[in-house]
């Protein structure tokens, strides 16, 4: 669950602070990101969407939450509305994989009698992140600037990564 938390801190902290940055940055469109990001984290759900069923789900999420935390890191850095739509395909494609991936761990580690409860605190978790991270960030963002806090968001999910990888058993 701690996965799910941190990585529902990065996609707040974009939903949030993307459209903040975007009038800081005066980029004209910044809804490029929110289109992008849709188009592709749609598209890989219904193209791959059976791909941690092939391949493992730890397989896909460990290089999804990757791409996610560096999609995050191309946030700060992003200054045109090219910039933000090619970021916004990025993010969508590492969440549009990492969130069904983690759901499916969450669901494999779980008895059937307890599954209810365990997507509860799953999605409860994620969501947690989203508000908490908002809280957060939003402060490294005042003492720090966006680009610097999206590099902070982006660290923080890279040390999740670590954690999540050197973990030998399926989980969350």
């Amino acid at each position: 669950f701690l996965v799910s938390l941190v990585a529902g801190s990065g996609f707040g902290t974009a939903l949030t602070f993307v459209p903040v940055l975007g009038e800081a940055l005066h980029v004209p469109r910044i809804s490029v990101f929110f289109v992008s990001y849709m188009a592709a984290a749609v598209s890989v759900r219904l193209l791959g969407g059976r791909l941690a069923d092939t391949f493992g789900r730890r397989t896909i999420a460990i290089p999804s939450l990757a791409v996610f935390a560096l999609a995050l890191f191309a946030i700060g850095h992003a200054g045109t509305a090219r910039d933000f739509a090619w970021v916004g395909l990025v993010f969508g494609a590492g969440h549009g994989l990492l969130y069904p991936a983690l759901n499916a761990l969450v669901i494999d580690a779980t008895r059937s009698e307890d599954r209810g409860k365990a997507m509860s605190l799953y999605n409860a978790s994620f969501n947690a992140g989203v508000t908490g991270g908002n809280i957060v960030f939003g402060r490294v963002a005042e003492a720090w600037g966006y680009g610097n806090m999206f590099a902070v968001v982006s660290l923080t999910l890279l040390c999740v990564l670590v954690f999540f990888w050197s973990k030998s058993e399926p989980g969350t």
